[in-house]
């Protein structure tokens, strides 16, 4: 059966760039240089997200739409990006349920968000992300996470959405590919998540909106991925046709807890 879950509420009166209550985090906050002062005070949006998935030590995290050009890592990891022909959002309503002050919009044939290889490449693939899924694809298995080109014999991770605007998770092993597997959770359309998706040596996991939905390929526990040399994107390459809007999205070499995907979700402005 195929699940749909609910994307993110609207709590009254909650807009970005509440006050964190806690202490100061270990990692400062990053800035582009030449930032306009709306993009300097649209950059807080979100803050406190931002605090809790750095104090879980991504391998890459970019905050999407602070630039027109370069998709900044912020982790320290230094796998900054290049925009394509994506297009920036500008200051838009305040709430998950609208257009997020800041993010990005990925079109038919945009050709995405281009992060360059991602070294090394790791054996326990998560990938986080905030996410409004606008259209179906028109075609099959458009990437939201993926590398820069088709035909690679080196995809080891990828996560897409089939026609049926369902999750599939892409994954190359040592001894032989599996190829896409369906893990009939489903994104509405027009709706924003919180979406987890990951592997972790014994099975597919995905959560949505810090809810566990599924868990797919426990037929594969135990076999390893490849050691992949592809250069990684976000939202697909040009031959992709997702539709949708990106604002942060976040890479780690190890599972997320339930505990860290429930803390982080909490953390986002609803």
């Amino acid at each position: 059966m195929t699940r749909q879950a609910g994307g993110l509420g609207h709590r009254a009166g909650a807009a970005w760039g509440q006050p964190w209550a806690g202490t100061t985090p270990s990692r400062a906050i990053r800035h582009n240089f030449g930032q306009s002062r709306a993009d300097l005070i649209a950059s807080m949006d979100g803050v406190q997200y931002q605090y809790t998935v750095l104090a879980d030590t991504p391998k890459g995290y970019w905050r999407l739409g602070e630039s027109d050009r370069i998709a900044q890592d912020i982790s320290g990891s230094g796998f900054h990006g290049s925009h394509q022909q994506t297009t920036k959002n500008e200051r838009p309503t305040a709430t998950l349920t609208a257009a997020p002050q800041l993010s990005t919009t990925i079109g038919t044939g945009t050709g995405g968000i281009h992060l360059g290889t991602l070294t090394p490449s790791y054996a326990y693939p998560c990938v986080e992300m905030i996410y409004k899924h606008a259209a179906a694809p028109v075609t099959n298995l458009s990437r939201l996470w993926g590398t820069n080109y088709e035909g690679s014999s080196e995809f080891a991770f990828e996560v897409g959405v089939n026609t049926s605007n369902d999750i599939n998770v892409y994954l190359t092993f040592t001894d032989g590919a599996p190829g896409w597997t369906n893990t009939n959770v489903t994104l509405n359309l027009n709706t924003r998540y919180h979406l987890v998706v990951g592997w972790d040596g014994l099975q597919v996991f995905v959560y949505l909106n810090g809810v566990y939905q599924t868990s797919v390929g426990t037929a594969w526990a135990g076999r390893v991925l490849i050691a992949t040399t592809a250069a990684r994107s976000i939202g697909g390459d040009v031959s992709s046709s997702l539709e949708g809007i990106f604002q942060d999205v976040a890479y780690y070499n190890y599972r997320l807890s339930p505990e860290r995907i429930t803390r982080h979700y909490a953390a986002i402005d609803k």
